[in-house]
């Protein structure tokens, strides 16, 4: 029991002093880690907004970049479009001309083998085969080589309309698909962090399956031009020769038929030669008789002649077969001080840098909440752009980009909230030091009260000092009362 009411135990004033300076400079200490804390803080946080504005601001000029090379394509794929439907409307109408010209044919084809079949009813030694004879034979295989050709150059043609409009088919995929990508990209430029529309997403960072790579990606739209070219190409070749084989055709037969009438007109002129020869020399025979065999002669002679006039008209009924004219046509996109002072300056400090620390930990906290808007417009970008189809889902340089924003702001939180836990935690050790601060005050001002308002006034009893009156440390007595 008498152990534990035993006095505390005193200290030297040389630890009295060291416990004073302990205090001083544990709170000095404290308060200059929460300083250099907070000036960390303030340029972790200039520096993160500054990388934050920066990176937005790329993303902006990716994403415009590829709005203008997706534009360009685009103005590309129209003007090879537009070329395209031309070149195909054109092949329509050269097809049809091939298929009137075809027509056309068959009425000349039709007349000459008519001809020739009239011709088979020549008799006698007149079934010659003749110039003429030989000549419409040629006009008959001239005839059917044309229609031969013009039926193989109508399927080449209907053949290349065909791939012309496989070709125009794989344009306009191509030109919806950019025209929807555009949009897209259009509205992942026009979003701000005020946007109300932006918001997180959940693996925003990953890479679609489907999606290619930005070489495949202008390799499918440069392919796409190229062949919308070579069909163009090919259907300008098919048409200068379908001009060449209409033109030509049209000369051979024209020729061929000059030529078979210049042989009709030689035939029916050598053949009414040999007639009227006969017919001369008949008449010269018959002038040698006489009398009554002359009479008979002449009557024999007027029935051959009238049977001869009959065979011959009937033989210039066979010979006068219907010439007909044939038409051809040609259509053609700070400082201490001893004892309380010391404690009072120390515990100013601590309440100011408290005071710091607490404006800190509200900027740092700002700090991370003014990161979600770039958050959200990044996620929501990298979400939107997912929806583009087909292989305009690419991994441009505008993806890649977003996907390294989403990663800078993720890694700047993160330094955010760890700097704002050592603030918590700094904060925390200077309320402690506060409270320690605060407890050796009141330490002190219990000691200054003990000694300056308990103890000092009861001093005045002890003797007098140099100038007081010394009269009552004499028994009590003046010295002019003794006797």
């Amino acid at each position: 029991m008498a152990k534990l009411l035993q006095q505390p135990p005193k200290f030297l004033r040389a630890e009295w002093q060291i416990a004073n300076k302990n205090q001083y400079h544990r709170a000095e200490a404290q308060r200059s880690r929460s300083e250099r804390l907070v000036a960390e803080s303030q340029r972790l946080v200039d520096e993160i907004e500054k990388t934050t504005r920066k990176s937005q601001s790329d993303v902006n000029k990716k994403l415009e970049q590829r709005l203008e090379e997706v534009r360009f394509w685009k103005k590309e794929l129209d003007g090879k479009l537009e070329q395209l439907v031309y070149a195909t409307e054109d092949l329509l109408l050269y097809q049809t001309r091939l298929e009137k010209a075809l027509e056309s044919f068959k009425e000349p084809l039709r007349i000459t083998e008519k001809c020739l079949e009239y011709r088979e009813k020549r008799v006698g030694i007149d079934l010659v085969h003749d110039e003429v004879e030989q000549e419409l034979i040629k006009e008959e295989e001239i005839i059917r080589g044309v229609m031969t050709l013009l039926t193989r150059t109508l399927e080449e043609t209907r053949e290349q309309i065909r791939l012309n409009r496989s070709a125009k088919y794989n344009l306009e995929k191509d030109l919806r698909d950019k025209f929807t990508a555009i949009t897209i990209d259009d509205i992942c430029f026009s979003l701000n962090n005020n946007s109300p529309n932006i918001k997180y997403s959940e693996n925003v960072v990953r890479v679609e399956p489907n999606s290619v790579s930005l070489e495949d990606w202008q390799d499918f739209s440069n392919t796409n031009v190229e062949k919308a070219d070579k069909q163009r190409n090919n259907s300008l070749t098919l048409k200068a020769l379908v001009d060449r084989i209409l033109s030509q055709t049209a000369n051979d037969l024209r020729r061929q038929c000059d030529v078979v009438d210049t042989a009709f007109k030689n035939g029916l002129k050598e053949t009414k030669d040999a007639r009227d020869t006969l017919a001369l020399h008949l008449d010269k025979q018959a002038l040698d008789f006489g009398g009554l065999e002359r009479v008979l002669a002449l009557l024999w002679a007027s029935f051959v002649t009238d049977c001869c006039k009959e065979q011959a008209f009937s033989l210039l009924q066979a010979l006068d077969p219907p010439l007909r004219s044939m038409e051809r046509h040609c259509m053609l996109s700070d400082i201490p001080y001893d004892s309380e002072a010391l404690c009072v300056h120390a515990h100013a400090c601590v309440m100011e840098e408290i005071a710091s620390q607490e404006k800190n930990i509200v900027v740092l906290e700002k700090a991370i909440l003014d990161q979600e808007g770039p958050a959200k417009v990044a996620h929501t970008r990298l979400e939107t752009r997912t929806h583009r189809p087909n292989v305009e889902l690419c991994r441009d340089v505008a993806q890649y980009r977003l996907i390294k924003e989403v990663g800078e702001i993720t890694h700047n939180v993160a330094r955010l909230k760890e700097t704002l836990a050592q603030a918590q935690a700094e904060l925390k050790g200077l309320n402690r030091r506060q409270l320690a601060l605060q407890e050796e005050i009141q330490i002190k001002e219990n000691t200054i009260y003990i000694d300056e308002v308990l103890c000092m006034p009861m001093r005045k009893s002890i003797p007098p000092r140099d100038g007081d009156d010394h009269g009552e440390w004499a028994g009590g007595l003046h010295p002019e009362a003794v006797c």
